[in-house]
C-alpha cells in the first residue's frame, strides 16, 4: 500500500486515543484513506504492550509476544502495509520446552499438526501417553462444544476446568497441565477462563494434517522490528505525552479534555486543551476506557448514551513482571525455544534472546535471557530488585548454568548488571478472559447510540476472543471500518477504498463432532488404562472411599462411553443436515445472482453430505451387527461392531479430508472477510 498523502483541506478530523498497536492499525488505515488523524498517547513512548523502553543504551521489551501462522490481520500488516519480509524478521518455532523442578531433562511439546509431532507429543514424558492423548482429546472436545453467546445462556457460562471435569474421561494430570498451560501464557488459571474463549483459540491453532509452527519469534526489539517502521508510515500526527482526561457528548460529537505531561514554554502548570474532531476512535485498556466513558457531565457522558458501557468497570488484568536477564558469558545448553519451569511458585519461563536478536551488537559474547512471570502475584516482595532477584534465584534452581551472587547487583555474579532490568509491567497489563466478560467487552461501533465513537482494543469483541496480536489488529481494522463507512453516508461512495479484513479459515463445528465420534472410544480406552496400575491393580486403594477420580469411577465408564457416544452422534446429525440445507440454500439463487458464499467451512469443503452418507453407512452396519432381542452378544462381538463402526467413521474422516483438499486445491477470494459458522457472537 502507498504511504500516506496529506489529508485534504476537508477531511474529516479523527482522534485516536491510545497509541498501542491496536490505535496505530487504525490509524494508518484512515489516514492512507485521506482522513485527517491525530493519535493521543499519554506515556512518551508508542506501541502499548508491543512498546519498548531505553534504558541505559539497551532495548527492553514489555515481554516476548509468540506471533502464531494464523495471524492473517497482522501477517498482512507486517509484509503488505510495512513491506516487510517475515522469513528476514522472525524466526519460526515448531514448539516449546519444559523443564520440571526435580528434572534437569527438557521436554518437548510440538504443534500437533502433523502425525508425527502427535507420535512426538505422546513420547515426549510430560505425561503418560494415555494422559498425553487424553489432553489432546480435551482441546478437540472442546473445539466441538456448541456455545451461542447471549445474556439469557447462564447455563453456559462455563470455565475451562470446569468443562474439563464434566467430561467421563478427564484425569487430575490432563486438568493440571492444561491449567499450567493457560496460567504460562494467558497468566490466567484454567477454573478462571472462559472456556468458549477458549475454545476459539483452539479452532484457530488447529490445522492438522498441515504442518505449520506452533508460532514465530521476533528477531529483534518489538520497536525497531514493528513499532518504529509502522509509526514511520502512518502520514499523521502523534501527541506522546498527552492524556486525554476526560471526553463529553457535545451536540453529537465527542470533545475531547488534553492535558500536556509538560507545561508549555514560559507556564507553570500543563495547559488544559479542548479538542473536538468529527470522529473518535477510543484504542485504550480496559480500565482506562472504563474511567473515559464514565466520567464527565450527566448528559454529556458517552455512558449515558450507552449504559452497558458501565460493564468495562468488570474487566480484570494482569501484569507479568519480567526481568531481561543479561550474563558476562554464553551460558551452554539453553535451548532456543520457550521454556516453561513447570512446579516452580511464579509460573516462570524463560527465552534466550540472544539466539534470536543475532544481528544486536549488545549480544556478542554473551547470553540474555528474558524471564517473566506469569503469575506474579505470589512474588512474597513488593521492591522491585527483591522480586526480580526472587525471580532470577528461581530460575538457577531449574538451570544452575550460572552463578546468581547474593544479592540484585552483586559484582560476583554472572550477570551483567548494568544492562540486567527488571520491570513490573503494571502500565502494560494483559486483559484476562474470564468466565462472563464477553457480555462487557465493547464491540467496534454502536452506529444508533454513538455514530461518531468507535472503539479497539485486544478486549473488544472481535473474530478473535483470546487476547492476542491478532485481535489487537482486528479491532483496529474493524474500528477503522466501521468509520469509514459512518463517513460514506451521504456521500456517492467511501472515502478511499474499502478496508477490509482478512478471514480465518477454521474447521466446523461438523468437522470436529466427527472427529471426536472417530476417537471418543480411545479416549475412554485411555481413561480406563490410567485408571489402572501397570499390573492390573486398581488405584482406588490409594484415595479416600468417597473420592471422585476416573480410577474410582472406572466401573461406570461403559455406560458414559455410551451416553457421551450417543449424545456426540445426535448433534453430529443436526449439523450434518444444517449444512446440507445451506448448500441447498446457496444452490437455489435467482438466475445471474452471485451464488452466496457458504457460512462455514464444512460447508464450503460439502463435509455434510459426504459426513451424513458414511454416518449412515456407520450406522447400518453397526444394526445389522446387533444381535436380536432376546440374545445374548459376546464380547467378541460387540468388538467386531465397534471396529467396523470406527472403520465407517475413519473413513467420514478421509471423505472429508479429500473434500478439503479440493477446496485448497480451487482457492477462495483473497482479502474476504469470512464469518465462521460455529458461533454466533451477539
Amino acid at each position: 500500500m502507498p504511504e500516506a498523502a496529506a489529508a485534504p483541506s476537508d477531511a474529516p478530523s479523527v482522534a485516536v486515543v491510545g497509541a498501542g498497536l491496536a490505535g496505530l492499525t487504525a490509524a494508518l488505515n484512515l489516514s492512507r484513506r485521506g482522513f485527517n488523524v491525530t493519535v493521543y498517547e499519554s506515556k512518551p513512548t508508542v506501541g502499548g504492550n508491543l512498546s519498548s523502553q531505553t534504558v541505559d543504551g539497551v532495548r527492553h521489551d514489555v515481554y516476548p509476544h509468540m506471533f502464531c501462522d494464523w495471524y492473517s490481520n497482522f501477517w498482512r500488516l507486517f509484509e503488505q502495509d510495512l513491506g516487510l519480509s517475515r522469513a528476514e524478521h522472525f524466526d519460526p518455532r515448531m514448539g516449546v520446552r519444559l523443564l520440571d523442578k526435580d528434572s534437569d531433562q527438557l521436554l518437548a511439546l510440538e504443534n500437533a499438526t502433523t502425525l508425527e509431532a502427535v507420535v512426538n507429543n505422546l513420547k515426549s514424558g510430560v505425561l503418560p501417553p494415555p494422559e498425553m492423548f487424553l489432553l489432546g482429546f480435551s482441546m478437540l472436545d472442546l473445539a466441538s462444544h456448541a456455545f451461542h453467546r447471549t445474556k439469557d445462556d447462564q447455563i453456559q457460562r462455563l470455565d475451562v476446568n470446569g468443562f474439563i471435569y464434566s467430561r467421563a474421561y478427564a484425569t487430575e494430570g490432563v486438568a493440571r497441565l492444561q491449567n499450567y498451560m493457560l496460567s504460562l501464557i494467558w497468566s490466567v488459571q484454567s477454573d478462571e477462563t472462559a472456556a468458549a474463549s477458549y475454545q476459539d483459540f483452539i479452532k484457530h491453532t488447529l490445522t492438522f494434517p498441515h504442518p505449520t509452527p506452533f508460532c514465530w519469534m521476533l528477531k529483534g526489539s518489538l520497536y525497531d522490528k514493528i513499532i518504529r517502521p509502522l509509526e514511520s508510515r502512518l502520514g499523521c500526527e502523534i501527541r506522546r505525552g498527552q492524556t486525554v482526561q476526560m471526553i463529553e457528548l457535545v451536540e453529537g460529537k465527542p470533545q475531547l479534555t488534553v492535558t500536556p505531561a509538560v507545561p508549555a514554554k514560559g507556564r507553570r502548570k500543563p495547559t488544559t486543551e479542548l479538542v473536538q474532531p468529527d470522529h473518535m476512535v477510543l484504542a485504550v485498556p480496559g480500565p482506562a476506557l472504563a474511567g473515559l466513558v464514565m466520567n464527565g457531565a450527566p448528559g454529556r457522558r458517552i455512558v449515558d448514551q450507552l449504559p452497558g458501557l458501565a460493564g468495562l468497570q468488570r474487566f480484570r488484568s494482569v501484569a507479568i513482571p519480567v526481568v531481561d536477564l543479561y550474563f558476562k558469558r554464553k551460558l551452554e545448553g539453553v535451548p532456543k525455544e520457550q521454556i516453561g519451569l513447570a512446579g516452580s511458585d511464579y509460573d516462570l519461563s524463560v527465552l534466550d534472546i540472544s539466539q534470536l536478536w543475532t544481528g544486536d551488537p549488545q549480544m556478542e559474547g554473551r547470553t540474555a535471557l528474558v524471564l517473566a512471570a506469569s503469575n506474579g502475584d505470589a512474588l512474597p516482595s513488593l521492591d522491585p530488585q527483591e522480586r526480580g532477584f526472587l525471580m532470577i534465584k528461581r530460575l538457577h534452581d531449574f538451570m544452575p548454568l550460572f552463578e546468581p551472587g547474593a544479592h540484585w547487583g552483586d559484582p560476583a555474579s554472572d550477570i551483567c548488571w548494568e544492562m540486567t532490568h527488571y520491570r513490573s509491567n503494571d502500565e502494560h497489563r494483559l486483559f484476562i478472559n474470564d468466565v462472563g466478560s464477553w457480555e462487557w467487552r465493547p464491540q467496534a461501533a454502536y452506529p444508533g447510540q454513538l455514530p461518531n465513537v468507535f472503539f479497539a482494543g485486544d478486549f473488544c469483541q472481535t473474530d478473535v476472543d483470546m487476547a492476542t496480536v491478532e485481535a489487537a489488529v482486528e479491532s483496529g481494522l474493524l474500528a477503522a471500518q466501521a468509520l469509514q463507512a459512518q463517513d460514506a453516508v451521504g456521500r456517492p461512495a467511501p472515502r478511499g477504498e474499502p478496508i477490509t479484513l482478512v478471514g480465518h479459515e477454521t474447521y466446523g463445528d461438523t468437522t470436529f463432532l466427527a472427529a471426536k465420534l472417530a476417537l471418543l472410544p480411545f479416549a475412554y480406552a485411555a481413561t480406563a488404562w490410567s485408571a489402572l496400575s501397570d499390573n492390573g491393580r486398581h488405584d482406588s486403594a490409594m484415595l479416600p472411599a468417597d473420592a471422585y477420580s476416573p480410577s474410582t469411577a472406572v466401573a461406570a465408564l461403559p455406560l458414559a462411553f455410551a451416553l457421551d457416544w450417543w449424545k456426540t452422534a445426535y448433534w453430529l446429525g443436526r449439523k450434518v443436515v444444517r449444512d446440507i440445507g445451506k448448500l441447498e440454500g446457496a444452490a437455489m439463487t435467482t438466475a445471474g445472482a452471485q451464488a452466496a458464499k457458504p457460512a462455514s467451512s464444512d460447508a464450503a469443503l460439502q463435509f455434510g453430505s459426504a459426513a451424513l452418507n458414511r454416518l449412515g453407512d456407520a450406522l447400518q452396519a453397526l444394526s445389522e451387527q446387533q444381535p436380536t432381542r432376546g440374545e445374548p452378544r459376546s464380547g467378541s462381538q460387540f468388538a467386531s461392531s465397534l471396529s467396523g463402526f470406527t472403520t465407517q467413521l475413519l473413513k467420514t474422516a478421509r471423505a472429508a479430508y479429500e473434500a478439503a483438499q479440493t477446496a485448497a486445491q480451487q482457492g477462495a477470494p483473497p482479502d474476504e472477510p469470512h464469518r465462521r459458522r460455529w458461533r454466533a457472537k451477539p
